[in-house]
């Protein structure tokens, strides 16, 4: 008697690619009497199927991961308490510290961290200055009371945002290049120059921007005056009253710089200390910097380069800033 191979079940039924139990049996029973001829397997498979009998699930010739229960929630335990924690660290963590220890592979730790819904992010440092209770008691003050010591309540278009940023013309050729092999990628620009360049820079929701860019070595309390000065005096009018927001640097807090302020008619609320993602002008400066970056090859002096900060200064200012100060919670 020949013993066909049978077909397959639909996949609606567990449909399978290998030979069903029932053709394994018969075929096995077949070499026992002898016959041996009427026989449509391998002899590799009839050896397989006298030492295994009973067939296997299959598997996809891969390890099956089986992270569940303890597994899992150390894995969410770990990861939410260490987020920028290695796979290693946590293979390490679940194998002590589980009731059942399991070693598990970088694979399986991602696979697992995909299902449970984890992504890779960038991820960003927060200063412990920021957690001393004081620091932490100031920033419920400002986001959860009205002014002067927060801007619960304050219309986000009336809100001014001022800070200095930094930027030093060290070199502005790009790192890499092309050319034939043996030959180096050289080219002219100016390199080596370390002077300080300060801008310090007041944005509004609605889109005003006013800027100050100057070869200084910082911000003293004369040009921060000076610079308050010409905002609330030339470049705001006195109705309706602004509120600028800025940090605790020294120089913004001195009283020759408050009485600008409040003489023209408007005030202030200083922001938490060591908190950057509170004021909007932080992302401003990141987005200069960046477009900044991708135009170096149009900067060969000082010049160009006092151009292009004001350039991209007013082309980031065409939409005005509101989606900056909602980002930041305003």
């Amino acid at each position: 008697m020949q013993v066909a191979r049978p077909e397959p079940p639909p996949a609606n039924r567990g449909g399978s690619r290998g030979y069903g139990q029932e053709f394994r049996n018969q075929a096995l029973a077949l070499v026992a009497s002898g016959d041996r001829g009427s026989v449509q397997a391998s002899r590799s498979s009839l050896y397989r199927w006298s030492l295994q009998q009973q067939r296997m699930a299959q598997k996809g010739n891969g390890p099956k991961i089986n992270m569940v229960g303890e597994h899992k929630l150390l894995l969410v335990m770990f990861r939410l308490a260490y987020p920028k924690a290695m796979a290693s660290e946590i293979i390490q963590y679940i194998a002590t510290n589980s009731v059942n220890p399991h070693i598990y592979s970088r694979s399986d730790i991602t696979e697992a961290e995909n299902l449970l819904g984890f992504s890779r992010k960038v991820g960003a440092t927060t200063a412990n200055q920021a957690l001393l209770p004081i620091n932490v008691i100031k920033r419920q003050m400002f986001w959860n009371l009205a002014p002067p010591l927060g801007v619960f309540g304050v219309n986000r278009n009336t809100l001014i945002d001022i800070d200095e940023a930094g930027i030093m013309l060290k070199f502005v050729n790009r790192k890499r290049g092309k050319a034939l092999v043996g030959i180096e990628v050289r080219q002219k620009g100016i390199y080596g120059h370390r002077n300080k360049w300060t801008l310090i820079v007041a944005i509004c929701p609605t889109g005003l921007l006013h800027l100050r860019f100057e070869k200084e070595p910082g911000t003293t309390t004369e040009i921060f005056n000076q610079f308050c000065d010409q905002l609330c005096n030339q470049f705001i009018a006195a109705a309706p009253q602004r509120r600028l927001i800025f940090d605790n640097l020294g120089s913004h807090l001195a009283n020759r710089v408050v009485n600008t302020i409040h003489a023209s008619g408007h005030t202030y609320t200083q922001r938490p200390p060591y908190r950057p993602c509170d004021g909007p002008i932080e992302f401003f400066f990141n987005m200069l910097q960046q477009e900044l970056t991708h135009r170096m090859y149009l900067i060969n002096n000082e010049a160009d380069l006092r151009q292009q900060v004001r350039n991209i200064a007013q082309s980031l200012s065409g939409n005005g800033f509101d989606a900056l100060f909602r980002k930041c919670g305003y």
